[in-house]
């Protein structure tokens, strides 16, 4: 937040909002003991999402900074592409977006699902001129 010049007072009154909270589950009659969070932020309150989106922006200013790389989020899936016709410069620049993300989110505790995590090539060995 200090990153994209959002005033103090609003930086501390967002870390009290996410300070000390707890929840507990219940299913039918049976109810969870109380767990407290530390991370992340609150589903279905209105602030959650645009402090995602805050979090998330972070990273968008990163990823921006590794030259031929295009990336795009929705939701908390990210996309990571390149367009070059040299597979050792796509390979290479798509490497360093991962190492980015990989930095990213170690530094913002962040999970990356490696079992969902895809990789696609896209080509042709003989392109094929369009006309109108």
């Amino acid at each position: 937040m200090r990153e994209m010049d959002i005033p103090p007072h609003i930086i501390r009154w967002s870390a009290s909002f996410l300070k000390g909270r707890q929840a507990k589950v219940r299913v039918n009659s049976k109810s969870s003991p109380l767990m407290l969070f530390h991370r992340g932020v609150p589903q279905g309150t209105v602030l959650g999402p645009l402090m995602f989106i805050i979090v998330m922006n972070t990273l968008s200013k990163r990823l921006s900074q590794v030259p031929l790389l295009f990336h795009g989020f929705f939701a908390d899936d990210l996309t990571l592409a390149v367009r070059h016709v040299n597979r050792d410069i796509i390979n290479s620049t798509l490497q360093q977006g991962l190492n980015v993300v990989d930095e990213w989110s170690t530094n913002y505790f962040m999970d990356i699902n490696v079992d969902k995590t895809k990789y696609t090539l896209f080509g042709t060995t003989n392109p094929h001129p369009l006309s109108l």
